[in-house]
């Protein structure tokens, strides 16, 4: 199911109720509120500790890593540190994994002030493997990686909190498969019980958040699935 299909199925409910086009709402309106509401029913599924569907996860493209700086942890000697190129958007809850670009290698997880005892543990398997830790930044998410190779580029995988800006992300070449893809045209990402409650809610939203205005003229044009109000 695309964006453009969520949008029309409440444009279809919403537009009963405006006695003009003038006062009906936008398709960007319309998208803006409903990914609020799904980033906040994913975000009460995650606080209350119930399961969340692999549906609403995303895999970046391959994020190019450069040498760290100012890395919040104190590195083992014979470690490299590094750190994301760019920021990764903002997630429900923590990432799930990070591997290599191919994803057939995972990363192990740690914590900033555990990084400095890479080399100490007692298990072989846990000195020489790479492991990663997350630092928030005030737009999103920056991965560091403690390793012994040389590595160039990750991904990662997790719930975003807004699924178009994982899709707008370019790889580490710089091509981006969704550059000519309208924000309409993009999938819509949420598992089907939580998509129903979704639009029930931004309806009421919407609803609610109605001004009254007179005008009696309605010529219907904006509840036409092919008159799109473009969103770049």
């Amino acid at each position: 199911m695309l964006n453009s299909e969520i949008i029309y199925i409440i444009k279809e409910q919403t537009d009963k109720h405006h006695v003009s086009d003038n006062t009906g709402f936008s398709d960007e309106q319309i998208l803006y509120y409903l990914l609020a509401t799904r980033a906040k029913l994913l975000h009460d599924k995650n606080k209350n500790g119930r399961p969340i569907s692999t549906t609403n996860q995303m895999s970046t493209p391959c994020i190019n890593l450069i040498p760290a700086v100012n890395c919040p942890c104190v590195i083992p000697d014979d470690c490299i540190p590094l750190m994301t190129e760019r920021i990764i958007p903002n997630s429900i809850g923590e990432l799930i994994s990070v591997s290599n670009p191919y994803d057939n290698v995972e990363y192990v997880k740690t914590k900033s002030n555990l990084a400095k005892y890479r080399s100490k543990n007692r298990f072989d398997y846990f000195n020489d493997s790479t492991s990663y830790f997350e630092n928030d930044e005030r737009t999103g998410k920056r991965i560091f990686i403690i390793t012994k190779k040389p590595l160039k580029a990750i991904r990662t995988t997790f719930i975003p909190e807004n699924p178009e800006e994982v899709y707008r992300m370019d790889d580490c070449n710089g091509h981006n498969e969704y550059e000519c893809v309208s924000s309409y045209d993009l999938p819509w990402k949420l598992d089907p019980d939580l998509t129903k409650i979704c639009i029930d809610e931004t309806i009421n939203i919407l609803l609610r958040s109605r001004v009254q205005i007179t005008d009696n003229r309605n010529d219907n044009t904006d509840s036409n699935v092919n008159n799109k109000q473009e969103i770049y």
